[in-house]
């Protein structure tokens, strides 16, 4: 179980996950990305999230630039060496640039992850803004970190919505970031635990965005992985059991898949002060989050991982292989 950590005696953990020693040796070394995301949204996630990275439970993160903790998360993936991208986040909260007006409501603030949904639909985005968006975040991610995001991927799966991906995909290659989350999650119609058809008919709408995504990612150079879980299992859903289900599930689809994303989202619970600047949800206040950080820190998940040949990496390791190399999704001998 769970063994929590001091987070005041962290030592500086290991600069790459490919050089940590796995038990088992394969013909075909399956990298799995474990990613937490939310980084910056509080204090308490932050530390949880910390803690995860200290344990070798995750593998990377994603961070929310505009969270009210943000500056908290910086120092954790400074003093851990964390591998970090941008949760670009164009839903929750307030904006970090000022070109923005399309994007906002009468409080200054982000229309929400339904309210965006409709508005594009309804064309009254201004694309233009959301370029601006993306580009003040990616900016003020460099000018906090020092470095260039591993990766971006979207708040609430916004980067992949239609007319936002083309104008994401192009802030990407200008600033030469690869790699991106393409949450095509499979069989989504036999998870019978998702109860809520709100939840099912948003979730199958996530999927379908990131098909369609495929191309236009491939065209613009903008790698992903051979397969992605983490849709389904969020929350008390998420079990040792499910976890190496979904990662069965991708590799009886694809035999030939070598890199694969897990997302989660541990944490400790958000008491207070949390956010985006409009205050706490329910998601981040939701024992659920703690849920995931024990089921992540479990040995008993990390050594059926290992006997199954999998190899916790980040995005910055997936440009290389033990056996070839990775090019737009696939993995080349």
């Amino acid at each position: 179980m769970f063994i929590k950590c001091c987070v005041g005696a962290f030592t500086r953990a290991p600069a790459s996950f490919s050089d940590l020693p796995i038990e088992i040796s394969t013909p075909l070394m399956k990298r799995l990305v474990v990613n937490g995301d939310d980084f910056g949204y509080s204090v308490q996630r932050n530390k949880g999230l910390a803690e995860c990275y200290k344990n070798r439970s995750i593998s990377s993160t994603s961070l929310l630039i505009n969270g009210v903790a943000v500056d908290d998360a910086v120092h954790y993936i400074k003093q851990l060496a964390i591998p970090t991208g941008l949760h670009l986040n164009l839903t929750e909260g307030h904006p970090v640039g000022k070109q923005c007006d399309s994007l906002i409501d009468e409080n200054k603030a982000f229309l929400g992850k339904h309210g965006f949904r409709d508005a594009l639909q309804k064309q009254q985005i201004n694309f233009l803004d959301i370029y601006a968006e993306i580009v003040a975040q990616v900016k003020l991610f460099i000018t906090k970190c020092g470095q260039k995001p591993t990766h971006i991927d979207g708040h609430q799966h916004v980067h992949i919505l239609p007319g936002v991906r083309e104008v994401f995909s192009r802030v990407l290659q200008e600033y030469g970031i690869t790699w991106t989350r393409l949450p095509i999650e499979l069989d989504l119609d036999k998870c019978t635990w998702l109860s809520s058809q709100t939840l099912k008919t948003f979730l199958k709408g996530v999927v379908d965005d990131a098909v369609s995504s495929r191309d236009v990612f491939i065209k613009h150079n903008i790698k992903f992985t051979n397969g992605y879980a983490g849709l389904s299992t969020m929350g008390e859903a998420l079990t040792t059991d499910s976890i190496m289900q979904s990662l069965t599930n991708i590799t009886k689809h694809n035999p030939e898949a070598c890199t694969f994303e897990y997302m989660v989202h541990p944490g400790y619970l958000t008491e207070d002060v949390g956010g985006c600047g409009c205050g706490l949800d329910g998601f981040s206040r939701s024992p659920a989050r703690y849920h995931e950080m024990l089921v992540l820190n479990d040995p008993e998940l990390k050594q059926r991982l290992r006997q199954c040949g999998f190899k916790l990496a980040s995005y910055k390791d997936l440009d290389t292989v033990e056996n070839g190399i990775i090019t737009n999704g696939i993995c080349g001998h």
